[in-house]
């Protein structure tokens, strides 16, 4: 004779457990517990699913209500500020800042100036300490160059101190006559 299986539920009512013989399945029965008539399942997961189920439509309801609170804060945090009146001038770009390639020294445009009753020429220009140092013996070095953009000799001025907020105007003589040209390729600080 085969042994009868036997299954478990919880009362529908006050959620007691009850065992039963796999054949009750399907019939009702006295809670032992409350005395409450209750529903054997066929399948006794049924009642805990039934029970679960209120659980997670909360658990849903809540996680989806938490989302919406947190999409309304991000977004009344990142609103853009109002657009400026059509009357209100705008206010110009940032200019990026400018190169620093001589730590605080910056040099202007170079020229080639011919001294006057003389065969003498010089590439004449400024470098200003814009540092709040003073900077000591400051070389500038120059390549020159021809008509045809060849480069046909180099030159160089040097001064013992610039102060600091001070401008240096350099004087660097040009030693080959066929030079039209002078560019700036260093300041030094010796």
């Amino acid at each position: 004779m085969e042994a009868e299986s036997y299954s478990k539920s919880a009362c529908a009512h006050c959620g007691g457990h009850i065992a039963y013989p796999a054949s009750r399945a399907g019939t009702t029965v006295a809670c032992p517990h409350c005395g409450q008539e209750t529903l054997l399942p066929a399948d006794p997961a049924a009642p805990a699913r039934r029970r679960l189920w209120p659980v997670f439509a909360g658990l849903v309801v809540l996680l989806c209500a938490g989302a919406w609170a947190l999409i309304q804060h991000r977004s009344a945090h990142s609103e853009s500020a109002p657009p400026a009146p059509a009357n209100t001038p705008m206010p110009p770009p940032a200019k990026p800042p400018r190169p620093d390639p001589w730590h605080g020294l910056f040099a202007s445009e170079v020229t080639l100036e011919k001294q006057p009753g003389s065969r003498l020429v010089y590439a004449v220009g400024t470098v200003s300490n814009e540092s709040d140092r003073q900077r000591f013996g400051v070389k500038v070095e120059l390549d020159l160059f021809d008509p045809n953009e060849v480069k046909v000799g180099s030159a160089t001025d040097y001064t013992q101190v610039i102060e600091p907020g001070k401008q240096w105007k350099f004087k660097a003589l040009v030693t080959d006559p066929s030079a039209v040209r002078a560019q700036l390729t260093a300041v030094r600080e010796q």
